[in-house]
């Protein structure tokens, strides 16, 4: 064997490169996975334009992330490979891939837009169909856009988050003068959470905006949390809500998520204890 100063280049029995000294490692290309793989098996699939190497099972090791054929598995994975805003594709611990929003660290789970109508109105969203999850139902409802109605389903059940964020905005207008790029008066709540009805006392919340004492604690899922799921026409809200009761249903009393004889929309009431519809009221997670 000629040492490795003197190999100009290397080839299998299929007479591919291997080893080019003027390129370096050339794995072999093939429009899908090799049969019957022992760990450290590399190859580039000619496909998807994605490098695998086999490590029990096959993974992706260099290509764009983000793609349907290589999802992110996180906001934070998104974050830190520096995602831009917009559609991206994810997957969860079950293997299972959505299509989801991403902004700013965070990943849309679900919106209700003055605009829209895809979310009824009132107390009919007191219904399991209407919580994050959707009942169990894999799948989106609506689209994922914070300008649209839209919630994500069950693909939540198996999503690595640890934070959640409700941002609302257009307080006091529901005619569409504002909007996700164009906010007016708006409200930021984060908080620590890791599940659909955790609840999280205000001491334990971060508020940027204008917003009642009474909402003390906090919730990612307004319906999941509605033990009866007798809220309201204004209580009942999809996401996130801030409300009175320590064990976090809003029907005692809701006041992030509630506005004035709501339709297709949601409200909050500020911080000197008056409340009003919002054109736009979303949930993220982290």
């Amino acid at each position: 064997m000629p040492s490795a100063l003197r190999i100009k280049e290397l080839r299998d029995l299929n007479d591919n490169v291997l080893l080019d000294s003027s390129k370096g490692y050339i794995p072999p290309s093939f429009t899908s996975a090799p049969s019957n793989p022992s760990n450290g098996t590399t190859y580039f699939n000619s496909n998807d334009n994605l490098l695998y190497v086999y490590i029990n099972n096959w993974v992706v090791v260099s290509g764009e992330k983000g793609t349907q054929n290589n999802p992110f598995t996180s906001a934070i994975d998104a974050m830190a490979n520096n995602a831009a805003e917009g559609l991206h594709w994810f997957k969860n611990s079950a293997n299972q891939i959505q299509e989801l929003y991403y902004a700013n660290g965070y990943v849309l789970v679900s919106s209700n837009d003055a605009r829209s109508s895809v979310i009824p109105d009132g107390a009919s969203k007191n219904n399991l169909a209407y919580t994050l999850r959707r009942n169990g139902t894999l799948g989106a409802l609506g689209t994922p856009d914070p300008n649209q109605d839209y919630i994500i389903g069950s693909f939540l059940d198996n999503f690595l988050y640890t934070k959640a964020k409700c941002l609302a905005w257009g307080f006091g207008s529901t005619d569409e003068t504002y909007s996700y790029t164009n906010q007016g008066t708006n409200l930021i709540v984060t908080f620590d959470t890791s599940s659909y009805t955790q609840v999280v006392p205000r001491s334990s919340v971060t508020v940027n905006g204008s917003l009642s004492s009474s909402a003390a604690y906090f919730v990612l899922d307004g319906i999941a949390a509605d033990v009866g799921l007798n809220a309201n026409a204004n209580q009942s809200t999809i996401g996130i809500i801030g409300v009175i009761s320590s064990d976090g249903d809003p029907s005692p009393g809701c006041y992030l998520g509630h506005g004035i004889a709501e339709t297709n929309h949601e409200g909050w009431y500020n911080s000197s204890n008056s409340n009003a519809d919002c054109q736009g009221y979303t949930s993220w997670v982290q």
